[in-house]
């Protein structure tokens, strides 16, 4: 989101001696904090994937790149190139105040992987032991993850429910994904744990049951009243491409996307949140074939309004926008959905975190990929 601050010269004064006398405390930190996240993901690799770290050569990356957040949060990530074999493994832990939420290794070239014991070939008894090994290495067992698991007969396209939690399974290719996912009513959830196999071998972790909460459920805007708030808005609504403003424009009836998920209001804390997305009866200046509208749904406070942009012409710019810029959510569209124009892409909620962090690890993996076989 954008904002202006407006600050006067004695509070920029103010703020830079604080950073003077805290500058040194926070540098030392950050030097004792390194070590114990790369600690802790050799730990990882050793103690919960059981890779054999003694037949790799071990190269600590330092590099400024970094892949792109899968988060809407600050994260570290402590890089680790393991080379044996002809081939190497590229490695990311990610941690959140040193607490570690999660881990990629990618396979490169003809990479040998080395174990400290035998791995199981069934892909449902390979996520169990890692999930029993996890909870030992964090020393809190997870049981109810556990239960959905034991309940699976074969790796297929599955969807286990217990309670208030469902065991989601999706097979695409050699990609095999198992996601837990909370439910809280009103078709609200969250995906809190997933592990993702590439080939048999372990390709993505990541952990946020004790990160994320949820600050509330309650649903004081009703999907009518949604739609109906979102159809007002719009008539008043308009962009500019370039200097030209465009304000006339028909609404079709139908169809209208609606989605209700968890959108982060606050840092790690989400809440209720309409999607509705409404849609042109022809492409308009700037590609414009749709307008969306966010609403918080237990508020009924209106996140944002925004023109979607197919491409094929300068971006638009809302000149009537009744909300800051909104962080539009990367699940999938409601079809047919107008693409979101790029000025808007600027943040990504962890509702679909999955796919978010696949899709960033994919273009990370293959930039460096490229890089290094230059």
């Amino acid at each position: 989101m954008k904002g202006k601050a407006f600050l006067n010269g004695a509070y920029i004064a103010l703020i830079f001696a604080l950073l003077l006398v805290l500058s040194p405390v926070q540098l030392g930190f950050a030097q004792y904090a390194e070590p114990i996240r790369r600690e802790k993901a050799l730990s990882f690799l050793e103690n919960v994937v059981q890779l054999d770290l003694s037949k790799y050569e071990v190269k600590t990356i330092t590099e400024d790149e970094h892949m792109p957040p899968p988060l809407p949060v600050w994260y570290e990530e402590v890089s680790y190139m393991l080379k044996t074999g002809g081939g190497w493994l590229d490695v990311g832990c990610l941690f959140v105040n040193d607490s570690f939420i999660g881990c990629r290794i990618y396979k490169h070239d003809n990479v040998t992987l080395h174990y400290t014991v035998e791995q199981p070939t069934n892909l449902i008894d390979k996520a169990k032991g890692l999930l029993k090994r996890y909870g030992n290495w964090i020393r809190n067992p997870l049981n109810r993850e556990m239960e959905l698991l034991e309940k699976m007969v074969k790796v297929d396209n599955v969807n286990i429910t217990s309670d208030d939690m469902d065991l989601r399974v999706s097979v695409t290719g050699i990609l095999v994904d198992f996601q837990w996912i909370l439910l809280y009513g009103n078709g609200l959830e969250l995906r809190v744990l997933t592990i993702s196999f590439e080939d048999y071998s372990l390709y993505w972790f990541t952990d946020f049951r004790d990160l994320y909460k949820v600050g509330s459920i309650t649903l004081k805007v009703s999907k009518e009243d949604a739609i109906e708030m979102a159809l007002s808005l719009a008539k008043n609504f308009s962009w500019k491409v370039g200097e030209t403003e465009i304000k006339d424009f028909v609404i079709k009836k139908e169809p209208i996307g609606v989605e209700l998920t968890l959108w982060n209001r606050e840092p790690y804390t989400f809440y209720p949140h309409w999607r509705i997305t409404l849609f042109l009866d022809k492409v308009y200046p700037g590609g414009v074939t749709g307008i969306q509208v966010g609403i918080w749904a237990d508020t009924g406070e209106i996140h944002y309004i925004i023109a979607l942009s197919t491409g094929g012409g300068p971006p638009p710019q809302d000149s009537s926008t009744p909300s800051p810029e909104p962080e539009p959510a990367p699940s999938p569209q409601p079809s047919p959905q107008p693409s979101i124009p790029m000025e808007y892409s600027c943040a990504i909620i962890a509702i679909t975190i999955l796919a978010v962090t696949a899709a960033s690890s994919y273009l990370y993996i293959k930039r460096k990929r490229d890089r290094n076989k230059t």
